[in-house]
């Protein structure tokens, strides 16, 4: 019983951490599209390529 509790425990973290990661992803998507003109926001450009 307790294997289970702790497993449900990680796959509850693991989807949150799923769900940063999507919204990271949407986040940077949309600021290119949106702000993308004006040149990236400070120390993006390292991580950019």
């Amino acid at each position: 019983m307790t294997n289970n509790a702790s497993r449900s425990s990680s796959f509850r973290w693991l989807k949150w951490l799923l769900l940063l990661l999507v919204l990271l992803i949407v986040a940077g998507v949309v600021w290119r599209v949106v702000g993308g003109h004006g040149g990236m926001p400070p120390g993006a450009e390292k991580g950019a390529r």
